[in-house]
């Protein structure tokens, strides 16, 4: 499975880029960000997503 990240900085954006991921799950990292990370499939390929 490959990997990306996504930074998003203006609320439609990262609402438009929420809409296409499935299994979305709100995470922590140690140092205190938190994220969302969720999968996103196209052409028989799947991707795991931060957002």
């Amino acid at each position: 499975m490959s990997c990306a990240v996504i930074l998003i900085a203006i609320q439609g954006e990262y609402m438009a880029v929420r809409a296409h991921l499935t299994d979305l799950k709100e995470e922590m990292h140690p140092k205190g960000s938190i994220y969302e990370r969720g999968k996103f499939s196209s052409h028989g390929k799947e991707w795991e997503v931060g957002v």
